[in-house]
């Protein structure tokens, strides 16, 4: 726990919505709208300090009332997806994404116009489209989060079945998602999460993960950093519900993410101070 809470600073009183970081999630198909609404209401609980979420046009309407504290645009519009990318910090794509024509070239578009200083988050859709389109260069950090099914998908297309082989030829992080969840970064050591429990075997639990993976980027001094405490966070708040909950339902996990956070740390006078 120690170490999970050194990896968030506390947050100055002076602090304004630019110092947390831009999240772009591109999520949602037509019939994917949830995955949407999961992946970016956890990237705002978990406290990006701005979200914004491009989605298939018939989704906007429903993310706009479930969550007004992002902004949602029309994935279709090429130019405004150009536009976002540019100004994200980081980007989070592919749950509900679909696996059509028009996704697979969001896909290629985005992975094409990450630079250097950007990191992005392929997920769900995007990891299988990735494993059977491309591979794709990217120039960005790239983090993987794929289940055991995407996981052979990638070492199908790679011939690579080794995980510290596969981040290590990638430079990538690789959070292999399971019911004890493993990380791997490029030539460095690898991570073992906490365990979790059945009662997150449902749909929607990845595209939360994602979407606290994405928020916590601008929190972290690494990206490592926010993959680790994410997946803390994510399993932690899980195993509470199930205590009391035989299904963890994703939507409940999200609603309870602000007061874990709030958890990590206390409040003494006029300044935050860690709980050790």
């Amino acid at each position: 726990m120690t170490k999970i809470r050194s990896l968030i600073d506390p947050r100055p009183f002076d602090s304004y919505k630019g110092n947390y970081g831009h999240s772009l999630i591109i999520a949602g198909n037509e019939q994917m709208a949830g995955a949407a609404i999961l992946a970016a209401s956890a990237c705002v609980h978990v406290g990006s300090g701005l979200t914004s979420l491009l989605t298939a046009k018939t989704n906007i309407n429903v993310c706009h009332l479930h969550t007004p504290e992002m902004m949602v645009g029309n994935w279709a519009d090429q130019n405004l997806r150009k536009q976002w990318i540019s100004k994200a910090n980081h980007v989070l794509i592919g749950p509900g994404l679909g696996r059509s024509q028009e996704s697979i070239e969001i896909l290629s578009e985005t992975l094409s116009s990450i630079q250097p200083n950007q990191v992005l988050i392929l997920d769900g859709d995007a990891i299988s489209l990735w494993a059977k389109e491309g591979p794709f260069s990217c120039k960005g950090q790239l983090i993987f989060t794929p289940h055991l099914g995407e996981w052979l998908k990638m070492q199908e297309a790679n011939n690579i079945n080794d995980p510290q082989e596969f981040s290590d030829s990638y430079q990538a992080i690789l959070v292999l998602k399971s019911h004890q969840t493993e990380i791997y970064q490029p030539s460095g050591l690898s991570y073992s999460n906490i365990p979790g429990n059945a009662g997150m075997a449902i749909g929607g639990m990845g595209d939360t993960l994602a979407g606290m993976i994405s928020g916590l980027m601008g929190q972290s001094s690494s990206p490592l950093g926010a993959v680790l405490i994410a997946a803390y966070m994510h399993t932690a708040i899980a195993n509470q519900i199930n205590q009391k909950e035989f299904i963890v339902l994703p939507s409940r996990l999200i609603k309870q993410i602000p007061e874990f956070m709030k958890d990590l740390f206390e409040l003494k006078g006029n300044r935050f101070e860690r709980r050790i």
